[in-house]
């Protein structure tokens, strides 16, 4: 809920003229080259508008698709609402069980704006003003000549304890991404949802799950592979794992998928090959590479 929703595409233009109040330097203190290794994700969606219906939800499916190309499994995803204590109890519980959490929304300066917050409680870090964050603010509505209300620099200003304001090598005056611990808060506004993830599986993530995927697109009715199908879960899982998915896409009617480690290529080759052989040829319309879900 930024007041002014600029500021984040003012922070990604670079090339306007500073205003001459010194901001300090991102990152200070840590490496900024270093990589979180990460083969798990947890994801935090926040807001009241998601729950009652009245916002689709499309971050979910953006994280999952992104976090999987990066070679990181997004196990659990929780949406919460605007709450305080919901919000630091689910991040809480993330932030232990998984490598890497992600939130979505609920940072801007309005009174429905908590996560961060939340991600001081969750962390028992202390909650108290940035003075990085609050010369960046400042810069960055002197270089639009917009006067700021002293409550919402106040409110932005705050932040957890050691968050690190992180922005990608080739975008130095971007709006930073905040790293708090192994949470990394983010804006619920999908296109900045987006462009921030894109810039932390790019820059600041090594992923360490990465996989190998095959798609069998049939013609056959679903309930035709149940028996075939627990056979080869039988035999070849868990390593392999197997999806099922009835459609209606002309003449498809089920698309099986098979999702490995990258290191088990010679298995889900083999568990192929089994497939192949126990459907009806007729049945196959098409065998590729595809998503690990339809």
């Amino acid at each position: 809920h930024l007041t002014d929703p600029s500021l984040e595409r003012a922070g990604r233009s670079g090339s306007q003229e500073s205003s001459g109040k010194a901001v300090p330097p991102l990152q200070q203190g840590m490496n900024v080259s270093s990589l979180i290794e990460a083969s798990s994700a947890g994801l935090l969606v926040v807001g009241d508008e998601i729950l009652c219906g009245k916002t689709c939800d499309t971050n979910t499916y953006e994280a999952a698709k992104m976090l999987q190309r990066a070679g990181v499994s997004l196990n659990r995803v929780c949406v919460v609402p605007d709450q305080l204590e919901a919000i630091a109890k689910e991040l809480s519980a993330l932030s232990a069980q998984h490598d890497i959490v992600i939130t979505s929304g609920g940072v801007g300066p309005t009174h429905d704006d908590v996560t961060i917050k939340a991600v001081a409680l969750a962390l028992g870090r202390q909650y108290e003003l940035n003075e990085q964050m609050q010369a960046i603010i400042i810069d960055k509505h002197v270089l639009q000549d917009k006067p700021i209300d002293t409550e919402v620099l106040s409110k932005m200003s705050c932040l957890p304890a050691g968050t690190h304001l992180r922005n990608a090598p080739d975008q130095p005056d971007s709006w930073p991404i905040l790293q708090c611990g192994n949470v990394f808060v983010l804006p619920g506004v999908p296109d900045f949802f987006r462009s921030k993830l894109e810039v932390i599986t790019t820059h600041f993530v090594r992923g360490m799950a990465l996989t190998v995927n095959r798609k069998v697109s049939l013609c056959i009715n679903e309930l035709e592979v149940v028996g075939i199908l627990n056979q080869l879960v039988f035999a070849h899982g868990p390593l392999v794992r197997f999806g099922s998915y009835p459609v209606d896409q002309g003449q498809v009617c089920t698309i099986l998928t098979l999702e490995a480690p990258e290191s088990a290529q010679a298995e889900i080759d083999a568990a192929l090959t089994a497939l192949l052989a126990a459907v009806p040829p007729a049945a196959v319309v098409q065998v590729d590479a595809g998503e690990s879900c339809n």
